[in-house]
């Protein structure tokens, strides 16, 4: 072989060598997946399956857009429209060191106008959100966790303080105390989790808080209008001529004094009547006795601690907007006990372990027994029962999507602000065709 020949092979492999190192270089880039790096861990790649079926289930069990990735490895996206407002959820890309986060993002509608800022961040995302503005962070009562800070700050400190009623300050301090960082503005909501989300039901039960927190923050504080009592000007029936002059009050005692009195009115004289012919006394008839009173059957006291209906039940758990100690209290009086409700039957799927129904397995149900307007609120709002059904059940219940279903279970848990009730031991009635 001869020297160029030697040459020109060793240009060839640095040609190769050079290509294959933009390859590489292309698919370590930035990407929300990997946080700018190479994955450490490369079996997470097969994860992705398990990951889109949340985000496919997620956004189909409240009614929004699932958006798949654009290519193989991308993160997918949920967005849509709900209640008149906005909705999104994305997989943000690891920052200065730290992992990737679930961004969810609800817009408020109709804007604040207010200039408000309400967060919980990083201390330098909070020296940097809040230089120059005024902080007025004793309205708002939010937990603090480690390596964090929150700050409370608007335009206008009057109209911070119409717009955070007791109510609503109280929702948004019960709210945001599991949010590991948030931003409330006068535009949206948003709340990051770090990691990207993989487990449906978490990420059901967090959209549906953020969501709640959401409708709350957009509502318009209803005015109370109080009626100013004015004065009723009332015309007497002989009106008096309020007399200054004294010259005219002599003329008109002179006029009063010379007017002929009018005669007494003639007495008329008493009209003797003759006496009455006196009546003999009637006898009195003879005295029948008294009816027998039965005496009224005295119903059964009703039990204090007997199980409400369903409505009653579920009206004073969400009676207003606000879940406070009273209504958990009331939830724990009843939890353990069983009852038979009906509902229209939303999801049923099999699962292996859950969070709440444990590692024995099943069909977890979502139906939606009963619709309240809370106290205060202008939205309809939906109340649900999750149900931990056996295994054997689980055909029957997927062609029972649609429809309505009588079934039986257990108290076990309430989740105040995803306004879902968790019952165990779950058997079907019937289904109503």
């Amino acid at each position: 072989m001869s020297f160029f020949g030697l040459i020109w092979i060793l240009v060839f492999f640095f040609i190769v060598l050079s290509v294959l190192g933009s390859i590489a270089k292309k698919f370590s880039s930035s990407s929300p997946s990997s946080g700018g790096k190479w994955l450490k861990n490369p079996a997470g790649l097969f994860n992705t399956a398990a990951r889109n079926e949340a985000w496919m289930r997620t956004a189909g069990e409240l009614g929004l857009s699932y958006i798949r990735p654009k290519q193989a490895g991308d993160p997918p996206e949920i967005s849509g429209h709900a209640d008149r407002l906005d909705i999104s959820a994305r997989c943000a890309p690891g920052e200065n060191g730290f992992a990737p986060e679930t961004m969810y993002q609800v817009k408020l509608n109709p804007p604040l106008k207010i200039g408000l800022l309400i967060m919980k961040d990083r201390p330098e995302e909070i020296r940097r959100n809040f230089s120059g503005r005024r902080r007025h962070d004793s309205l708002v009562e939010i937990l603090p966790d480690a390596g964090m800070e929150s700050a409370v700050s608007a335009y206008e400190e009057q109209a911070l303080n119409d717009y955070l009623t007791p109510e609503r300050a109280q929702f948004i301090s019960d709210s945001v105390g599991e949010f590991p960082r948030f931003r409330i503005d006068d535009n949206a909501l948003t709340v990051r989790y770090p990691g990207i989300e993989r487990d449906a039901d978490r990420f059901i039960a967090r959209f549906r808080r953020i969501i709640a927190l959401a409708k709350r923050l957009s509502e318009k504080k209803t005015a109370e209008v109080k009626s100013e009592a004015r004065p009723i000007s009332v015309t007497p029936l002989d009106p008096m001529p309020h007399i200054d002059d004294l010259e005219l009050k002599r003329k008109l005692s002179r006029k009063m004094a010379e007017e002929p009195k009018s005669p007494p009115a003639p007495v008329p004289e008493p009209v003797i009547q003759a006496e009455p012919e006196p009546v003999p006394p009637k006898q009195d008839p003879a005295p029948i006795p008294a009816p027998v009173e039965e005496k009224p059957e005295i119903a059964a006291e009703t039990d204090p601690d007997a199980m409400p209906s369903k409505e009653q039940l579920l009206t004073s758990l969400w009676h207003s907007p606000s879940v406070g100690p009273k209504e958990k209290e009331l939830f724990e009086k009843y939890k353990g006990q069983s009852v038979q409700w009906d509902g229209v039957l939303k999801t049923a799927y099999d699962f292996s372990t859950d969070f709440v129904f444990g590692s024995g397995g099943g069909v977890k149900a979502t139906l939606e027994i009963f619709e309240l307007t809370p106290g205060g609120s202008l939205l309809r709002t939906k109340i649900k029962a999750v149900v931990h059904f056996p295994k054997e059940d689980a055909a029957f219940l997927k062609a029972a999507s649609g429809k309505t279903v009588r079934f039986q279970g257990s108290l076990l848990k309430m989740e105040p602000f995803a306004r879902e009730l968790y019952l165990s031991d779950g058997k079907v009635i019937r289904v109503e065709s």
